[in-house]
């Protein structure tokens, strides 16, 4: 069985160099619903893995589009809102980014 995958993208970004797309293992994700359409996921992962997770969202913009596709069910378009700064805990580290849900998604 194959693992479940969850695909990032940016508008911005080089497409050339691969830095508008990211893709993680589900099993490096979990998702945690906020009020007002917020979406927090939080990233528990070896470090390589997240300093590449946290390169990505370092250069979007408060509410530049991301866009989120959960083993290509289709991407949902959200709002940048934020990130947390990576913690190390023992040889796994953690990192968060907050969505928001674009509105006409509703």
């Amino acid at each position: 069985m194959e693992k479940l995958i969850v695909k990032f993208r940016k508008s911005s970004g080089n497409v050339k160099k691969g830095e508008d797309k990211l893709e993680v293992k589900g099993n490096y994700v979990s998702l945690q619903d906020r009020q007002e359409s917020a979406l927090v996921i939080n990233f528990k992962a070896p470090e390589e893995e997240i300093m590449k997770i946290s390169q990505f969202f370092s250069g979007p913009t408060d509410l530049e589009p991301i866009y989120m596709d959960l083993d290509d069910t289709g991407e949902v378009e959200y709002y940048f809102r934020g990130t947390t700064t990576p913690q190390e805990e023992g040889d796994i580290y953690k990192y968060s980014v907050t969505l928001q849900l674009r509105r006409g998604n509703l």
